[in-house]
């Protein structure tokens, strides 16, 4: 369980936890899908604080969803102000992301072929990535499944 910090509020979070990995994933390209969906011109005209509050929803409910119901309560205190989301959103998925790869990473080495455990400790680190990625596909396949048309 690590710890993360979000607007200024201390939270606890399973990183590694396959679901939450999972979760994690799923829940950022929803994220990014619907930033992908905004219409320019309804963001550009007057209606651009219904976009802006729909963006905040959104944001609040990923962290409701990630790490826990009343989340974004405790985090931003009832109050909603985009800048703040935003960047908390911003911190939050590079820091969950930073951690992961950090732990993943594949350390290198100076004898370009490695000797024979160096080898396979590559190897292992390769397939859990492969893994890793089927994992995450497997997961927006079956949310986009899920989502409506």
């Amino acid at each position: 369980m690590e710890t993360y910090i979000i607007n200024g509020q201390e939270v606890e979070y399973d990183t590694f936890e396959l679901s939450n990995m999972e979760l994690f994933d799923s829940e950022v390209r929803r994220i990014e899908a619907a930033v992908r969906g905004l219409d320019p011109q309804r963001a550009a005209d007057s209606d651009y604080i219904a976009v802006l509050r729909e963006q905040a929803d959104n944001i609040m409910d990923f962290f409701d969803t990630v790490i826990g119901e009343g989340t974004s309560r405790k985090v931003f205190g009832g109050k909603v102000n985009i800048r703040d989301l935003s960047q908390a959103y911003r911190a939050f998925t590079q820091d969950v992301l930073q951690k992961q790869r950090t732990a993943f990473a594949v350390p290198s080495t100076s004898n370009a072929s490695g000797n024979r455990e160096q080898r396979r400790a590559a190897e292992r680190a390769q397939r859990r990535a492969a893994a890793r990625h089927a994992a995450s596909e497997k997961a927006r396949t079956q949310t986009d499944a899920a989502e409506p048309v």
